[in-house]
């Protein structure tokens, strides 16, 4: 199974919806994370579609 991480785009919904924290399953670890939303480092993965928008390709 892997990583069940938030995606940048989730945080940011979370940061607007008044989320403080989000725990997310870590594979590797065998173990939750938690990720405080106000603090969350910018290492957070960008989704296939998010790379097709910025890219200007059209999503099918």
């Amino acid at each position: 199974m892997g990583s069940a991480k938030p995606c940048w785009r989730c945080l940011e919904w979370c940061r607007w919806a008044g989320v403080k924290r989000v725990f997310h399953w870590d594979g590797v670890e065998g173990r939750f994370e938690v990720v405080k939303v106000n603090s969350a480092e910018r290492e957070n993965y960008e989704t296939r579609a998010d790379l097709r928008l910025f890219a200007g390709l059209a999503l099918q």
